[in-house]
């Protein structure tokens, strides 16, 4: 599993710009610091100075970028530094509202500024805190997760696609074919031909559809959920 990423310390700030006023490549850099070379570029290209009263004073200067960067962390605890601002948050979550509402009506609400303004990733990081974990604030999301789930999903290596067995391309067993399962939120929309509509008091019709390479050949079956057993069952 990958490691997670750590941000750039004073000290390897002070060796990047050592190493580039010896006009060191940034992959020489990166190997040196351990560090990717993107990860350098961002680094340069984020807390590059520039000022335009005084322009030889522009360029990379490691405390200048420490500042820099300390100070775009302390902005993403904007809930923690405003008590007033996380109370509100708080209330609407309560109230069901979901952090994409919230950051937008923040934006539109008569006397908020941008001190007032929020992402709603930054919602959720503040939910999934250690704070909101504390308020057990994550039941009040659409979803109710008690934690979030990773962005990508890490497969094992022997799972990979380049692992698939040549005879599964021609499709000539059950096993090879491919199926697919679509959701709709109106109980009476046509499996084969997805059409979404914006109806909330019918319940969600679920279509199993599998396709077979070779003849071109599409079933499509009704199931009454999207869990295995009732998959396998309108497929049989």
């Amino acid at each position: 599993m990958p490691c997670p990423f750590v941000h750039l310390s004073l000290e390897e700030r002070r060796q990047l710009a050592r190493l580039r006023e010896q006009k060191i490549a940034i992959d020489e850099i990166a190997r040196r610091l351990g560090r990717h070379r993107s990860t350098i570029y961002r680094e340069l290209k984020r807390n590059w100075w520039h000022d335009a009263e005084v322009p030889q004073a522009k360029g990379y200067w490691p405390v200048t970028a420490q500042q820099l960067a300390d100070g775009r962390r302390r902005s993403s605890c904007k809930l923690a530094r405003h008590p007033d601002l996380r109370a509100a948050v708080i209330d609407r979550l309560k109230d069901g509202w979901s952090p994409e509402q919230i950051a937008g009506r923040l934006k539109v609400e008569p006397g908020s500024g941008p001190q007032h303004w929020l992402c709603h990733e930054t919602i959720y990081r503040f939910v999934y805190s250690a704070e909101g974990q504390s308020q057990e604030l994550a039941q009040y999301l659409p979803e109710r997760r008690r934690a979030r789930k990773p962005r990508s999903l890490v497969f094992p290596g022997t799972s990979r696609i380049h692992h698939r067995p040549k005879e599964v391309n021609v499709r000539a067993e059950f096993g090879h074919w491919e199926a697919d399962l679509m959701i709709f939120r109106k109980s009476t929309a046509r499996p084969t031909w997805p059409r979404w509509s914006s109806a909330r008091t019918a319940s969600p019709c679920c279509s199993a559809t599998t396709t077979v390479a070779p003849s071109v050949s599409v079933w499509s079956s009704c199931s009454d959920g999207r869990r295995c057993r009732g998959i396998v069952s309108a497929c049989g």
